[in-house]
């Protein structure tokens, strides 16, 4: 059985989901519970889907879409945004960005 959340380790998670870092708030959730990770997955899953339908403007984009909470890092740019993979992942782009790297 999951321990209970406090409200401030609540608030970090849904920070997190509203932001659309839902990899940190499963590991937050994971931290605070002591669940695994399906379990995690599952409820924060389960929670950013009622909380975006209590409250959709919050969030930087729907849950549901491809790609939320995916946190794709370029390294030698120091970004993070899903562009990136965009660009690596374009054909007629992306070999040519694979192989200079």
């Amino acid at each position: 059985m999951p321990e209970p959340l406090s409200p401030e380790q609540l608030d970090q998670i849904h920070n997190d989901l509203f932001a659309g870092r839902k990899i940190n708030a499963i590991k937050l959730y994971r931290e605070a519970t002591n669940v695994g990770l399906k379990e995690a997955k599952d409820a924060v899953e389960a929670m950013a889907d009622e909380l975006y339908q209590r409250s959709p403007e919050r969030f930087t984009r729907d849950p549901k879409a491809k790609g939320y909470g995916r946190d794709v890092r370029d390294d030698r740019l120091g970004r993070c945004c899903d562009d990136h993979l965009d660009l690596l992942t374009h054909p007629p782009l992306g070999g040519l960005l694979l192989r200079s790297i």
